[in-house]
């Protein structure tokens, strides 16, 4: 049986979870970033941790 991902299961119901922007971003997401946390769908999460431009999921924000 395949492990499932807290991502994988956000994509299936369609919502977004709190990330922690990393230091110096002015923009995730093609928006100005005007605090330390953005909400983002699992795949625009997965673009922007591939940019380095966000840093972790914010903990206790959804998920099991």
């Amino acid at each position: 049986m395949a492990k499932k991902t807290v991502a994988a299961q956000a994509a299936r119901e369609g919502s977004t979870m709190t990330y922690q922007v990393a230091e110096g971003v002015d923009r995730i997401n093609g928006k100005k970033v005007t605090g330390k946390t953005v909400e983002l769908t699992p795949s625009e999460a997965l673009y922007e941790l591939s940019l380095g431009r966000i840093t972790e999921k914010v903990p206790g924000d959804g998920g099991a």
